[in-house]
């Protein structure tokens, strides 16, 4: 299994102090090769957004949400390229690109298409 991940940077993140931008959501590519030797190539963004919001009044952590969705999107928000991974993605069909992605809320590993 190999992991990519790192920040959706955007320039209208909030802002902590009036200078240190905070992220509001971040990406994870994962690949691996499953029991019957096929590679899948699945994608994750994790929300912040609802907790950080007002972040100076509050100071708390608490819980994210996390959602599945093509790789090809997390191409679209990064700039980056993760080449033959988006042919091995289960939520984008082979041949069929899409403007509007799929996305699915994780609440528990069942969730989880591979």
């Amino acid at each position: 299994m190999t992991v990519f991940t790192g920040p959706v940077l955007r320039d209208n993140d909030e802002l902590y102090l009036d200078k240190h931008r905070i992220p509001a959501e971040f990406w994870k590519v994962v690949a691996l090769v499953k029991e019957d030797g096929q590679l899948s190539a699945t994608a994750y963004i994790q929300s912040q957004r609802d907790l950080i919001s007002g972040l100076e009044a509050w100071g708390g952590f608490g819980e994210y949400k996390t959602y599945q969705v093509p790789v090809s999107h997390i191409e679209q928000l990064t700039g980056l390229d993760f080449g033959e991974l988006r042919q091995h993605d289960p939520l984008m069909p082979q041949g069929l690109e899409s403007t509007f992605p799929q996305v699915l809320l994780i609440d528990n590993l069942e969730n989880v298409i591979l």
